[in-house]
């Protein structure tokens, strides 16, 4: 099975992956975290957004997935195992800088957050545990963003 998944709203994980068959104007986002259980909850907040997941439990294997395929915003833990989520959103950020970046991270202290800044540019992090309104408006402020870089 693929540590990769692709979800649609009208669909439960897991699914295979699946190259991008919807509308070009319909919004992707690539959510990454290696607990399936916080996956799970993701997929049901951004069931209430009008956009397609891809779900990826390793980070390098969305890492593959962001060289191949394009998204409109990347959120990620930031503890994960093989590399961190502040290294995989700074890949991201090279590769395709209009792509705002979301970091999940459960340490939230001045000096931590500065140096994901620095070390990612992550356009914003969210405390773990998050809150379900405030990663909401952070996405759809991510959403609007990207919209503005790319018309």
């Amino acid at each position: 099975m693929s540590s990769c998944l692709a979800s649609h709203p009208t669909r439960d994980l897991p699914q295979p992956v699946r190259r991008r068959t919807s509308s070009p104007t319909r919004r992707r986002i690539l959510v990454v975290d290696d607990d399936p259980g916080v996956l799970m909850v993701l997929k049901g907040l951004l069931e209430k957004l009008d956009v397609d997941v891809e779900a990826c439990l390793d980070p390098e294997a969305a890492a593959a997935r962001f060289e191949s395929d394009d998204y409109d915003v990347v959120i990620s833990d930031d503890r994960m195992p093989k590399i961190s989520g502040r290294e995989l959103l700074r890949r991201v950020r090279n590769l395709r800088p209009e792509t705002p970046t979301i970091l999940l991270t459960g340490f939230t202290s001045p000096r931590g957050l500065d140096e994901a800044y620095e070390q990612s540019g992550v356009f914003r992090y969210v405390g773990k545990p998050f809150d379900g309104g405030e990663l909401m408006d952070t996405i759809r402020e991510a959403l609007r963003a990207r919209k503005a870089v790319t018309g």
